[in-house]
């Protein structure tokens, strides 16, 4: 190519370039859910414990996570969530005035007229540290309402018994009179795990949001086997009835933890959340009628001892 030619082309290249429009890369991969919750964000055996503790959110952008971590941080979990628009929810949060990076980003998932579920996830293990401390979640602003930021935390110590921990995440919407997928009730979510020749005490976290306050009832059904896993469990033995998941954390975020028996030679443990309808008077106060709970499950994990030989 001769030089005049160059000279002519490569003004004509930056105009182009000018003109095209930029390709920004988004913030965040989102995967539109509504169903059981399943990713496994943590899977492990060890001299583990886990716990969690939330703060709700509605109508506040920071709040104060309250933890106490009696061993080695092994690995911890920032999880906030609320209501967006189609294309825009918030993953610019920050714990103690730092930023955090979002591993993974569920939603947008059709809520109620123009507003979209998002749940965030971010990996804060370098943020948490063992003893009694408080983590201030802060710059949660939502476009249409917040719902409120939790943390998980695995540690070790060995002094502690050998378990296996499970934690999975998600979104999946129940919301009372609605049909499928978002409601009325929990899709159904279970953990595996190896059979004993002993009776187990194991215990079920789940992290929920948008609850309100404890006149929107709703159950929790468990349900432990072998063989076939249930497809739906309202019908059989509550775990904790009487509004479980009650806007524990403050409005709108629930922590909720809850012991399981497993048999022996049980192999699964299975759980549902129902939005009820009606019920018996509860705690001594009027029948409320109509008014089922209308959430999101974000995570749940369970704690199953090892029997050892």
């Amino acid at each position: 190519m001769n030089r005049k030619l160059i000279l002519t082309v490569f003004p004509l290249l930056i105009i182009i370039l000018q003109i095209m429009p930029v390709q920004v890369k988004p913030a965040c991969v989102c995967i539109p859910v509504d169903a059981a919750l399943t990713n496994v964000r943590f899977d492990d055996t060890g001299n583990y414990n886990i716990i969690a503790s939330g703060v709700g959110l509605e109508g506040a952008t920071s709040g104060d996570i309250q933890l106490n971590v009696q061993g080695n941080v092994v690995a911890a979990y920032l999880y906030w969530a609320g209501i967006g628009t189609e294309t825009t929810g918030d993953s610019t949060v920050e714990l103690d005035g730092v930023g955090v990076s979002v591993v993974d980003t569920y939603g947008p998932v059709d809520w109620y007229l123009d507003g979209r579920h998002y749940v965030y996830v971010a990996d804060v293990t370098g943020q948490v540290s063992s003893g009694d401390n408080t983590y201030t979640v802060s710059q949660l602003d939502m476009p249409v309402n917040n719902y409120g930021a939790g943390i998980v935390v695995i540690y070790e110590d060995d002094a502690l018994p050998l378990v296996r921990i499970v934690l999975l995440d998600g979104l999946d919407g129940f919301w009372f009179d609605w049909g499928s997928p978002v409601g009325p009730d929990s899709e159904v979510f279970c953990f595996d795990f190896d059979p004993a020749s002993v009776e187990r005490d194991a215990n079920m976290l789940l992290i929920a949001g948008g609850t309100e306050h404890d006149d929107r009832p709703n159950e929790i059904y468990t349900q432990t086997g072998n063989g076939a896993k249930p497809a739906n469990l309202v019908t059989g033995g509550a775990l904790d009835g009487d509004y479980p998941l009650e806007a524990s954390d403050g409005s709108a975020w629930d922590t909720y933890s809850q012991g399981v028996t497993i048999s022996p030679g049980d192999e699964w443990l299975c759980a549902q959340v129902e939005s009820i309808d009606n019920y018996e008077v509860p705690r001594g106060e009027e029948p409320l009628n109509g008014r089922g709970t209308s959430a999101l499950l974000i995570a749940t994990a369970l704690r199953i001892p090892i029997q050892l030989d």
